[in-house]
């Protein structure tokens, strides 16, 4: 039985993910019936359970997405890799991408011209993953991912950098041993890839990722084990150091400070009272390439410049919530109270990126951004605006100030995050 607030959650997620089918998918009549198609196109939703998993597909036979029109606009916002232009798996992604949207004119059916944007920020706030798959002329899938609060899975007991953590099986393809210079190689940066089943899985460490610090590569047998994931994107080889048993538990929910460990969905209670995280693979699969791995070279650029963060908000609990979450990421904090204040602030602090909120006493958002857009000393720092004011009369005219990022309160930790790091990414190629 699904959960009330489950179904509470990605109903809105539902309700869009149909709209924009109907609005950018379905061809009209006519044109269906002259590429050989019935008249009238369907959408079907298919429902069901994986392990700690709810998994909602929607399928629709329509032309599929418009991989033109995506690589045009995402190449107008400067989102597009040119070395992937022409792949059609990583164009799909680029459409629930912050701001991005396809969409031409707004209408009723279409909704307010956000994008899928939008359903994607509502399942990352619930832990959860879309994947999207399209074939020109046939049809679009999307695909829900959600995790259940408390369910029984079937999981796989591994050792990692000798700490116990518990794999679903539903997301395990396969379990092998690999060599272990091909382990070493990968240990040591290199970009190594294992073939299964007529697919090339990339290799990764995990013990280097979880205890990057600690952690020190040391197999005496020939091969070591691996787990074979496969999710949206590229499928990823995960190499543990020990696989202990498998056997069905209950998946707990756990308190925000352990969830906002990548790829980590929930915890069990052993029968000798050992608690285990319970991994979550899918997301760790399309994350782990952007994490921090183990290399000291990289740990020291990393730590050679700590970005300024300036939080511009009214509500000294949002300053103080912000402060804490951004010095846990690393971020290099000061905070204003509105936008006179930051304006003072600005005298002995140059920021890297301002977090802005709209309504505030003295000097309200829109002005402070306009001030900052006019001030040759910070006018390109990039500015996120987080509200609760998420109306297309208030994007719009940030947009037009010259504010890149727009968060509604509240807001995912993880995609706040994640804006953080694109804009700041953007800002120093372009410096």
């Amino acid at each position: 039985e699904v959960e009330r607030r489950l179904l509470e959650d990605i109903l809105p997620a539902l309700e869009h993910m149909i709209r924009n089918s109907l609005a950018h998918g379905i061809e009209k009549p006519e044109v269906r019936l002259a590429t050989g198609k019935p008249e009238t196109g369907t959408i079907k939703l298919v429902v069901s359970v994986h392990a700690a998993e709810l998994s909602v597909d929607l399928i629709d036979d329509g032309q599929g997405l418009n991989y033109d029109r995506i690589r045009e606009k995402a190449a107008a916002k400067g989102l597009l890799d040119p070395e992937r232009a022409n792949d059609e798996a990583y164009l799909s992604t680029l459409i629930l991408r912050s701001g991005f949207s396809t969409a031409e004119s707004l209408s009723q059916l279409a909704g307010r011209g956000v994008g899928m944007d939008v359903v994607n920020e509502m399942v990352k706030q619930r832990r959860g993953q879309i994947g999207v798959y399209s074939l020109r002329g046939k049809g679009t899938q999307f695909t829900l991912s959600m995790p259940f609060s408390m369910s029984i899975a079937e999981v796989l007991l591994v050792e990692i950098a000798g700490q116990t953590f518990a794999a679903p099986m539903s997301s395990i393809a396969a379990i092998s041993q690999v060599d272990r210079d091909s382990l070493q190689r990968s240990f040591d940066g290199e970009t190594v890839y294992q073939h299964y089943n007529d697919q090339d899985y990339r290799q990764y460490i995990l013990g280097a990722y979880f205890k990057p610090e600690q952690y020190s590569f040391a197999v005496e047998e020939q091969s070591a084990p691996v787990l074979f994931i496969n999710a949206g994107g590229e499928p990823v080889a995960f190499h543990v150091d020990r696989i202990q048993n498998r056997l069905e538990i209950i998946v707990k929910n756990v308190n925000r400070q352990v969830l906002n460990i990548p790829g980590i969905s929930g915890a069990t209670i052993l029968g000798d009272g050992r608690v285990v995280p319970v991994l979550e693979l899918l997301d760790l699969s399309r994350r782990i390439a952007n994490l921090t791995p183990i290399h000291d070279e990289v740990a020291a650029a990393e730590e050679a410049r700590i970005p300024n963060v300036l939080v511009v908000d009214d509500s000294v609990t949002m300053r103080k919530v912000s402060t804490r979450l951004l010095e846990r990421h690393h971020y290099n904090v000061a905070t204003a109270k509105d936008g006179l204040d930051a304006i003072e602030v600005l005298a002995g602090f140059t920021p890297d990126i301002i977090l802005l909120d709209i309504e505030m006493p003295r000097m309200d958002g829109f002005e402070f951004a306009s001030h900052v857009r006019n001030n040759s000393n910070v006018r390109d720092v990039p500015i996120v605006m987080i509200t609760s004011r998420t109306g297309d009369k208030h994007r719009e005219r940030a947009d037009a100030i010259g504010v890149q990022g727009y968060l509604g309160k509240p807001y995912s930790e993880e995609v706040l995050i994640q804006t953080l790091e694109h804009l700041l990414k953007r800002r120093g190629e372009l410096s």
